[in-house]
């Protein structure tokens, strides 16, 4: 019965720090997501480690495409080859169509983005 009573306990403290772990993890998101924020608000030329450029799409070609090599690799979902590729979805969802078109038709994308470069 003492056995019982022992995992019971442990399990219940296990349980404890789980959750604490998880509100560590939501508060250091929430804190990236300010700070995500506060880089996109500088100038639109502008270019850091993190931020992605309206005018520089080359980056978003490369994320999207490890996106979909890891789906294509994993069999996996979209959100879960978003993770691997340690990709947020935010940061492709904008500029998912003009990534699309690169891959599809190479040329058109050139056409479209060159007077807008």
């Amino acid at each position: 019965m003492k056995a019982k009573e022992t995992v019971i306990g442990d399990l219940k403290k296990s349980l404890v720090n789980a959750k604490k772990r998880i509100l560590t993890m939501q508060e250091e998101i929430r804190s990236l997501q300010v700070t995500n924020a506060a880089e996109a608000d500088e100038e639109p030329g502008e270019q850091t480690a993190n931020h992605v450029s309206a005018h520089n799409l080359e980056s978003i070609h490369e994320r999207y495409s490890r996106v979909l090599a890891i789906l294509q690799e994993e069999t996996c979902s979209m959100a879960s080859a978003f993770w691997l590729a340690r990709c947020p979805h935010s940061t492709i969802r904008d500029f998912v169509v003009i990534t699309k078109l690169k891959i599809v038709d190479a040329r058109e994308h050139e056409l479209v983005t060159r007077d807008h470069t």
